[in-house]
């Protein structure tokens, strides 16, 4: 097991006293959202984020790229893990994080760590020294095809101990009870700017008929109603342009939908961040065709870039859309209406015009990192009042 500390002591004796203390743990530490929410929650509370999320460079483990995203006020530390989830290694690990958790004395614990089963023995202790418990969940229910019963099952328990749950939508929410008669925190995604860190793109212009499908390629993502969708809309707009950007495990399965392989761009790969820009720039807007969800990062990116989204009224996605304004919404698996949108906004422009001219205002004034931060600190503080009485 290997430890290192980067900037900012852990210990710094000059702590903000006045300021709820909180230790945010995070497994993967994802540079879209769980970044931008620590990095303004460290405006409001007195943070600690610890993270476990290493990559092997030339033998030696170091911090992912995401690191980078990390504002330097952010005290921080890196817990590295070897061998899988569920090996009797990982009770060492837990362990450790759970030394960590308890040294820094945090009124209030983040988490959107449970896969491990070896936590579940340490919650209770947590609760015991005081420590106001809140489980994240990214999402109450698998995606079709990504079931696993064993973090169903941890999932279950940890909900069950914690104290309260933050989820990102009213109908994660809607689900968290429908499943484990829990009412839980709502929040949303942070929103974060790749404007200000790429800025190399902003050269590019929107291409004429180009459409976007963006994000790693799962079945529950329903590429291939956007496929069947392009296929038919191409019988009125010949020139339609589908660029399909991100990492699939098998993309054979969609390639049988293709008629007209001519009219797609591929980039089945995982897309650089330097490179996300270009793709949303280019096109008119982006198609988000899931089957289910619950959220959705890529939607946010888009709007940031003033590219209209179009999705499926599954999960939390209408919660993200305002119809009209950043986007339009179709019923879920109607590749017909899905097409039927595709050329409406193409063919009559006015309409997307007016979305690509406001949806960036649109997603900073209601989604922005800073208003997240905001809105969940003070619940933070609520709830943490309400369990001193």
């Amino acid at each position: 097991m290997e430890i290192r500390q980067f900037s900012n002591s852990l210990m710094t004796k000059t702590r903000r006293a006045a300021h709820l203390k909180v230790t945010y743990y995070t497994m993967r530490c994802y540079e879209d959202t769980s970044i931008p929410l620590a990095n303004e929650l460290a405006r409001h509370t007195d943070l600690l984020l610890i993270m476990s999320y290493a990559q092997n460079i030339k033998g030696k483990l170091q911090p992912n790229g995401s690191v980078r995203y990390i504002h330097n006020s952010v005290r921080k530390l890196f817990l590295y893990r070897k061998g899988r989830y569920r090996s009797p290694r990982q009770v060492v690990y837990d362990c450790l994080l759970i030394f960590w958790i308890l040294k820094s004395r945090p009124d209030t614990l983040l988490s959107d760590h449970f896969e491990s089963p070896y936590l579940l023995f340490f919650y209770p202790l947590i609760k015991l020294c005081g420590i106001h418990f809140i489980l994240v969940v990214h999402d109450v229910e698998a995606h079709s095809g990504l079931e696993n019963r064993v973090i169903e099952m941890v999932t279950r328990i940890s909900v069950a101990l914690a104290d309260d749950v933050l989820v990102f939508s009213h109908n994660q929410n809607d689900a968290l009870y429908r499943r484990y008669k829990k009412n839980g925190i709502v929040t949303h995604l942070p929103y974060k700017s790749y404007f200000e860190s790429y800025k190399k793109n902003y050269a590019l212009r929107r291409e004429p008929n180009t459409i976007l499908f963006f994000g790693t390629i799962r079945k529950n993502k329903g590429l291939e109603v956007l496929i069947k969708a392009a296929e038919l809309a191409r019988q009125t707009i010949p020139s339609l342009k589908v660029i399909i950007a991100g990492a699939c495990d098998d993309f054979s399965f969609y390639e049988e939908f293709m008629r007209a392989p001519q009219m797609y761009e591929l980039h089945i790969d995982s897309i650089p961040d330097e490179d996300v820009g270009s793709f949303f720039l280019r096109s008119q807007f982006l198609v988000l065709p899931y089957h289910d969800a619950t959220q959705s990062g890529p939607l946010l990116i888009s709007l940031g870039f003033n590219c209209p989204v179009v999705a499926s009224n599954v999960g939390g996605l209408p919660e993200y859309i305002q119809p009209g304004d950043t986007g339009l919404l179709f019923e879920k698996d109607n590749y017909v209406q899905l097409s039927e949108t595709i050329i409406s906004l193409l063919t009559h422009d006015s309409l997307l015009t007016h979305m690509q001219e406001i949806s960036r205002d649109r997603v900073i004034q209601k989604f922005s990192a800073s208003n997240v931060a905001t809105e969940l600190a003070n619940i933070l503080r609520s709830r943490h009042t309400r369990t001193d009485r």
